[in-house]
């Protein structure tokens, strides 16, 4: 058991599962107790449990009892299942996606733009701007004719842009819909660059900065 006295500023780390408890001394004090959400083997074995419920073989009825040797046999053939399928899924890839998807993005529901008014107030000149501290996937189309962005827990299939915009339009901070213009060159804004941003806007994924 640890027992000391903390001055203003000090942290304290305590290791998972200890029992704390904090009392004023000669004046009036306020501590604060943070704690960090971790995934665990055990919650990892549930995606997967989750995961071969989708598969057939996992659902099945074991044999009774009367006899050991049909249950064993079934054992035996879901252990090699499941050693077969750890192999050759792309299961670490998987399990990321299913924790971006738990992420939950900081920005908050933005009115009216998100909503779908609204969202070009300067026209082409509107100033957009991108959520602090999002986590951010992207990887390119079979096809190479397009992009899948996971960003926030949402996933989005942008098709046909070009690799300048997808570079661009997710790291800096702001960016303008002329901005826009000059990563796809040849696109029309009406036709093409207005229903694009628009899109990205109702999903929550970049804002109208209302700054300017």
């Amino acid at each position: 058991y640890l027992k000391c006295t903390l001055t203003p500023g000090d942290v304290l780390y305590i290791p998972r599962g200890h029992w704390h408890y904090a009392v004023a001394l000669d004046q009036p004090s306020l501590h604060l107790t943070l704690g960090i959400h971790c995934q665990t083997g055990v919650d990892f074995l549930d995606w997967l449990v989750s995961e071969l419920r989708e598969n057939e073989a996992w659902r099945e009825s074991l044999p009774l009892r009367f006899d050991a040797e049909p249950l064993d046999q079934s054992i035996d053939n879901l252990i090699q299942n499941l050693k077969q399928y750890l192999t050759n899924s792309d299961i670490q890839e998987r399990y990321n996606r299913y924790l971006d998807g738990l992420v939950k993005p900081l920005a908050r529901y933005s009115l009216p733009a998100q909503a779908g008014f609204n969202i070009f107030p300067n026209g082409v000149e509107t100033r957009f701007s991108n959520p602090k501290f999002k986590r951010l996937k992207i990887s390119q189309l079979p096809d190479h004719n397009g992009y899948k962005i996971i960003v926030s827990g949402k996933e989005i299939i942008l098709g046909g842009v070009t690799e300048s915009l997808v570079e661009n339009l997710f790291t800096r901070e702001t960016f303008t819909g002329s901005d826009v213009m000059t990563w796809l060159p040849g696109f029309d804004w009406e036709v093409d660059v207005v229903p694009l941003l628009t899109h990205l806007v109702t999903e929550g994924i970049i804002f109208v900065d209302t700054r300017v």
